[in-house]
């Protein structure tokens, strides 16, 4: 089994939080925060800020850390690390994405994401 390091950006807006749908198919219902693979030499919170610069189209600052989670995605185990972050520039392109939206903070739990002791 493969294993892969994610880095995923919770953006948080007046105690609210961006999430995406995976995709179609068996991952059509599972709803995570954007985010990708974080690249060699690459820390966790540049992957985030790069992610999600690529994704979404906003500079990002990293204000927290959130607690990992392991998920499996098909042959490959997902070390995510997730971190809450705070737009400083750009409007979320939500386009990107076939849906996204935003949660209240006290839904976190709901995707397997607290913050961090």
């Amino acid at each position: 089994m493969k294993v892969l390091e994610v880095g995923c950006g919770a953006i948080e807006k007046d105690h609210t939080y961006l999430i995406a749908k995976r995709g179609t198919g068996i991952h059509e219902d599972i709803w995570e925060f954007p985010g990708g693979k974080v690249e060699q030499n690459e820390s966790n919170e540049d992957a985030v800020r790069r992610e999600l610069k690529e994704e979404l189209n906003v500079d990002t600052e990293v204000l927290e850390y959130l607690i990992s989670v392991e998920d499996a995605f098909d042959d490959t185990l997902l070390h995510v690390h997730a971190y809450r972050c705070r737009i400083r520039s750009g409007t979320p392109a939500l386009h990107v994405h076939k849906e996204m939206r935003w949660v209240p903070a006290d839904e976190l739990t709901k995707y397997g994401f607290q913050k961090a002791d």
